[in-house]
Order: structure tokens, then C-alpha cells, then sequence
């Protein structure tokens, strides 16, 4: 099982203080790194620092919502889930929670036990995404160090698909064979020899 306690950062934004303490002090017992924000606007200086693991936000934010915290993190680019908590549900609300990417949705009273439970789950989305984003970028790079090495090397290469049909030459073999990508790609290597 993953240790998500020991890095994980939480941001609570709630304007209630004493709902913010509660949850403070039941995330930090738990282990969790935890920040917290009154309003819309402290929570936006925070969420552009340090990116959180975890948005925890209130709907209701005074003159804002957590629906703008929701649009914030998108426009950002975080890759951090929000849980949206309110005191008034609606299917108005629920729904565009919905729509923006809310991890989840819960109603005031919210238990201790559930708190922590989709705290946990949250996070472990979050580490999930994290390490899908690794792998895409590790992906890239070496697909790019591939791409430089069939570029630069100055043996003809030709690479072909399950069909054999020529998917890329590089330009030795364009020198070699004086024949230019797009007189052999998508036809079948065989095609390609004979000339």
C-alpha cells in the first residue's frame, strides 16, 4: 500500500473556521501535510505556489465558489484533484462539479471516517495520474532519442508496419537509394526493393 501521508499536501479552503479546523486537525493527526485558505483569494495564492496533492473546497466562498476553484486548477494546468463540499446541495451545482472534473461531491455534515476515506482515495488518484505523466514523458524522451539516432546515423533505415508497408526512411536512405520519403512511404517494402 502507498505511503501517501508523508508527501501529500492538502489545501483546505473553507470560510467556516470551525469546519477548517476540524478538517486541519483530523488531515495532520492523519499524517497529511495540510495548508488552509478563508477565502477565494488566499486560496489562489496558494494553489500558485507549491501545487497540492488535494483540493478540499467549500461551494459557498463569499463572492466566489469552489466551482472558481475548480476552473482555476484547470486553467492552471494542476493535475490535483478537487473535492467540492457543500452545505446546499443542487443538481445545478452537482452537475457542473461534474462537468470541471470534481474528484467528488459531498454534503455538509461531513463524517470524519468519510473525509479521511475519500481523502485517501483522492490521493491515490492523484499518485496514479502523477505516475501516468512519468511514464509519458519518459515515453517521449525516448521516442525523441530514437528520432535523433535515425536521423543522424548513416546507414539507410527504412521502418515499415505489421503490413510491411514503409512507415519513415531516414535521409541516408534517401541519399543511398536516391529515393525521397514520399516515393515509398505507405507502399510495401517489397515494391520499394525492386526499384
Amino acid at each position: 500500500r502507498m505511503d501517501l501521508k508523508n508527501k501529500s499536501r492538502i489545501l483546505i479552503i473553507e470560510d467556516e473556521e470551525i469546519l477548517r479546523f476540524t478538517f486541519k486537525t483530523f488531515l495532520l493527526k492523519e499524517g497529511y501535510d495540510v495548508v488552509t485558505a478563508k477565502d477565494y483569494a488566499s486560496a489562489e495564492i496558494l494553489i500558485s505556489g507549491p501545487e497540492p496533492n488535494l483540493i478540499i473546497a467549500d461551494i459557498i466562498l463569499g463572492g466566489k465558489t469552489g466551482l472558481d476553484i475548480l476552473r482555476q486548477v484547470k486553467e492552471n494546468g494542476l493535475n490535483c484533484p478537487v473535492i467540492l463540499i457543500t452545505g446546499q446541495p443542487s443538481i445545478e451545482t452537482a452537475s457542473e462539479s461534474v462537468r470541471l472534473g470534481a474528484y467528488d461531491y459531498l454534503t455538509k455534515p461531513v463524517e470524519k471516517h468519510d473525509l479521511l476515506k475519500i481523502t485517501h482515495q483522492a490521493l491515490q488518484f492523484h499518485s496514479m495520474l502523477e505516475a501516468k505523466n512519468r511514464m509519458e514523458l519518459e515515453k517521449e524522451k525516448y521516442r525523441s532519442e530514437l528520432d535523433t539516432i535515425f536521423r543522424s546515423v548513416q546507414d539507410g533505415i527504412i521502418t515499415v508496419d505489421k503490413k510491411m508497408r514503409v512507415t519513415k526512411v531516414n535521409a541516408a536512405f534517401e541519399r543511398i537509394c536516391g529515393l525521397t520519403d514520399s516515393k515509398v512511404i505507405g507502399h510495401r517494402l517489397s515494391d520499394v526493393s525492386e526499384r
